[in-house]
Formats: C-alpha cells, structure tokens, sequence
C-alpha cells in the first residue's frame, strides 16, 4: 500500500515537473514572439513615418502647383468678368440714354397733348361752371327767400305763445284782482305740472330751473310766494316761446295761476279786514 502511494506522487511528481518545464518553455518561446512582433511593428512605424513625410510633401507640392494655378486662373477670369462687365455697363449706359431721350421726347409730346386737352375742357368747363353759378344763384336766392319766410314763421309763432300766455296771465291777473281764482284750481294745475317735469329732461332746462320747478309745485300752494310763481312764469314762457314746448305753456299757466291766487288771498284779505 505504502509503495502504490510512493509510486502515484513520484508519478504526480514527474507530470508536474513537464508541465512546468512545458510552460516555461512556452513562455520564452511567447515572449521571443512580442519581441519580434515589437520589432516588426517598430520597422513598420518607421516605413509608414517615412512614406507619410513623403506623401505630404508631395501633396503640398502639389497643393502649391494647384494654387499657384489657380490663382492664375482666377486673375484670368477675373479679368475676363471685369473686361465684360465694362462692355456691359457701356452697353447699358448707351441704352439708358438712348431710352431716356426717347422719353423725353414722349414726355413732351404727351405733355402738350395734355395741355392742349386740358385748354379745351378748361374752356368747356369754364361755360359750364357759368351756367351753372348763374342757376345756383338763382337756387340760392329763393333758399334765402324761404329762409326768410321761415324766420318770419317762426317770429310769429314766438308772438303767437308770448301773446296767448301774456293774454292768459291778464286773465288771471284780472281774477286776481277780483278775488275770484280759488285754491282749488291753484292745486290741480300744480299737481299736473309736478307730474309732468317728474319725468322731464334736464335739456333745455339746466338742473337748478328743474329743481326749482319741482320743489315750487310740490308744496303747499300757501307755502309758495308771488316771486316765485313769477320765476316759474318767466321759465315756462321761455321754454315755451324758445322751444315751442307745450309743456312751457303748461308752466306758465299753473304758475299764474298760482300767482293769482296768492293775490286773490291777500285781496279777500283785505276785504275782510274792511
């Protein structure tokens, strides 16, 4: 038994002695290998330095015969294009004043053409514009008749509303005197004009006149005083006289009204008192 253990580690042994030496062989002869191939790629560095430093200088050789030919190309056409643009100019130039002396030339003809045709309408036109000034004067006369007419229309009427509302305050006035206007009727004609100013606009009476108007025929007729009445008389004939409001003539006939029968009451006053 002891042999049969003797023998497998001397075998053991030998198997791992040749792996060894196998190994170590197999090493040198690797590390010869990246030494040649280090070597080889060495020399091919060098080739292809060297081959590159040729190409480039052949290249900026021949980039520098390029250049040098096509910079004396370039001046070639350059020249060519300048000599070109010139002739065109020239061309051009000649054109330009051989067109602008043909307009010129038109322009003239057409210009005394226009001016030939604009004498003869100024002329036609010059008749006409005569006739018709005469007929618009004509016209213009009879607008100012009619304006004429109107303004006298409207004076009359003016008279016409000063003369009726002077004649109702006469009235008034004379039944004043007589003691003769009663409250009643100083009440209801003040409670239609409340009525009507509540819903009037201020136009063309201003906010104080329609103030006053409210407050004065919103109180107790006792409580108002012949100036007042007189104002409000005085704003209803305006409104009425001026803007032929019917409306104004209602102002001011409550109004006399009212001052009639304040004078009515200091009339029966008096009497009393005799």
């Amino acid at each position: 038994m002891m042999e049969t253990i003797l023998t497998a580690i001397g075998t053991i042994t030998t198997v791992v002695a040749s792996i060894a030496m196998l190994a170590y062989w197999l090493g040198r002869r690797f590390s010869e290998i990246n030494q040649r191939f280090a070597e080889m790629e060495g020399r091919f560095n060098q080739r292809f330095t060297e081959m590159e430093g040729k190409f480039n200088q052949r290249f900026a050789e021949m980039e520098g015969r390029f250049n040098q030919r096509f910079t004396g190309i370039e001046k070639g056409i350059n020249q060519r294009f300048a000599e070109t643009e010139g002739r065109i100019n020239q061309r051009f130039t000649e054109m330009e004043g051989k067109f602008n002396q043909r307009f010129a030339e038109m322009e003239g003809r057409i210009n005394q053409r226009f001016t030939e045709i604009e004498g003869r309408f100024n002329q036609r036109f010059a008749g006409m514009e005569g006739k018709f000034n005469q007929r618009f004067t004509g016209i213009e006369g009879r607008f100012k008749s009619v304006d004429l007419r109107i303004d006298r229309l409207e004076e009359m009427i003016k008279g016409l509303a000063s003369a009726s509302s002077e004649a109702h305050r006469i009235i008034t006035d004379f039944l004043a005197l007589k003691g003769l206007v009663e409250r009643p009727e100083a009440e209801y004609l003040s409670a239609r004009v409340k009525g009507v100013f509540q819903a009037y606009t201020f136009n063309p009476l201003s906010k104080e006149e329609h103030r006053f108007i409210l407050d004065l025929f919103s109180r107790d007729v006792d409580e108002a005083t012949v100036e007042e009445a007189e104002k409000a008389y005085q704003i209803g004939l305006r409104l009425f006289r001026e803007e032929l409001d019917s409306r104004g003539f209602l102002l001011a006939m409550a109004a006399s009204y009212l001052r009639g029968y304040l004078i009515s009451k200091e009339v029966r006053k008096a009497k009393e008192k005799k």
